[in-house]
């Protein structure tokens, strides 16, 4: 409560727990223990389950590598796959990854039943007032990864990259359960809640960056718990 109140005190700041909510904490005298931090911030970015997987694949990664797997790191991935592992490098220059939907294609067609009386081909036209919306098709990426479906044989390089993004990693998952383990890791996290730093809070804070939840939220309240 004594948290909530004085958060509720402090409206603009308030409004910035999306961005760092550590960082907001510290600016109404709040401080919490690493621990809790740690357990605050991965609370936000990761559901349960998704916590716990991804948990397991640092734990196997790190016995592996001896060190913090880091996929968004692409020298390091690249150090993994033809150091560590051990993979033999392939040519990738010419292959293309398979990406699941970025929208169930059950969730979309429910959506444009209920609005039957839109005329759906493009553009988007309201019959009544003639507004109209051209939608560009959203770009598939790390995130929507297909992990399940089996990458493509592909012929071998001259010589191993410096560097190897996480889409390039797409094409080695199936030749390592250690290779799959890493790909998965960074999919999670391509999909984790992002947390601004606390740099970049104290930015926002001063207004020298927008922030990226400013036109959804504009404010947050708490409701005390009823007696």
């Amino acid at each position: 409560m004594e948290i909530s109140n004085r958060l509720q005190a402090n409206p603009v700041i308030a409004a910035l727990l999306l961005v760092n909510p550590l960082a907001a904490f510290r600016d109404v005298g709040v401080e919490v223990s690493p621990e809790i931090g740690s357990h605050i911030l991965h609370t936000l970015q990761y559901s349960p389950a998704t916590a716990a997987r991804r948990q397991v694949l640092l734990d196997n990664l790190q016995k592996v590598s001896g060190g913090l797997p880091k996929p968004a790191d692409r020298a390091w991935v690249a150090q993994f796959l033809f150091q560590t592992i051990k993979l033999a490098p392939l040519d990738t220059s010419n292959a293309t990854p398979v990406y699941k939907p970025t929208m169930d294609p059950a969730l979309a067609a429910k959506q444009l039943a209920s609005i039957p009386k839109l005329n759906v081909a493009p553009p988007l036209q309201h019959p009544d007032h003639g507004t109209a919306f051209v939608f560009g098709s959203i770009t598939p990426g790390v995130r929507n990864l297909d992990l399940d479906k089996p990458s493509p044989q592909l012929p071998p390089a001259t010589e191993a990259p410096a560097s190897v993004d996480l889409t390039t990693l797409y094409f080695y998952k199936d030749l390592d359960p250690r290779a799959h383990d890493l790909l998965e890791l960074g999919v999670i996290e391509s999909q984790a809640f992002q947390i601004s730093s606390p740099d970049a809070y104290r930015k926002i804070k001063s207004g020298e960056l927008p922030n990226p939840w400013g036109g959804w939220v504009t404010g947050i309240t708490f409701t005390p718990p009823s007696q």
